[in-house]
């Protein structure tokens, strides 16, 4: 399940020289709908799936897939930990960063077929980093915010400097800061957490946009 043109050929001839020790039938997918559709009516061994395609996240699509117990291996882009904590509580069987070395990336996918769940290098530092958040049976919580703290959230998700979110609502610096900090009283959870959950949350409902 990809929908980069390059990537998806790449897989392809990958696979059909000989990925797995067997011939396979590959089935090719760049629509998420497409994706679910085969997947309602297909068992799958292996899949291979990319987080975002054309612009939707394949969460159904994953959460589907494992229920069948397919092994899915996340081949995507996207290395925050929020991402990590979906693929560990879904237990998808290996999670690899398309920023991996080129030459290693056939070579990190094709081993979640052979052996135990995998994570391509890139992933074990997230991990490493993030031990203790992904860890947590608490995580993602629940985000408990008035209308500007949401804003606020989404901003700092976004990556908006402090002057900009300032700027964006009316508030000087302190004011900002003193929002911050009460969401941090109010969730228990340092700043970065809760701005992790509210993506995690809201993204995955497709509120973010």
């Amino acid at each position: 399940m990809e929908d980069q043109p390059l990537v998806l050929d790449a897989l392809e001839r990958e696979i059909r020289l000989g990925f797995i020790d067997k011939t396979p039938q590959v089935n090719l997918f760049s629509q998420l709908d497409e994706g679910l559709a085969f997947a309602s009516k297909t068992k799958i061994e292996f899949a291979i799936v990319d987080l975002n395609i054309r612009g939707e996240l394949s969460f159904p699509l994953i959460k589907k897939l494992v229920e069948q117990n397919t092994k899915v291996v996340i081949f995507s882009a996207f290395e925050e930990a929020f991402y990590l904590k979906f693929a560990i509580d879904q237990q998808v069987h290996g999670y690899v960063s398309k920023n991996s070395y080129p030459s290693y990336i056939i070579d990190f996918l094709k081993k979640p077929y052979h052996t135990q769940p995998y994570l391509c290098p890139i992933m074990e530092k997230v991990f490493a980093t993030h031990r203790n958040l992904l860890a947590s049976a608490k995580f993602p919580f629940e985000i408990s915010a008035t209308a500007l703290e949401m804003n606020i959230l989404k901003s700092l998700y976004l990556q908006h400097s402090h002057d900009r979110i300032c700027t964006l609502y009316n508030l000087s610096r302190l004011e900002l800061e003193s929002i911050k900090e009460n969401l941090v009283r109010s969730h228990h959870a340092p700043i970065h957490e809760i701005v992790i959950s509210y993506k995690f949350l809201y993204e995955e409902k497709g509120l973010l946009w």
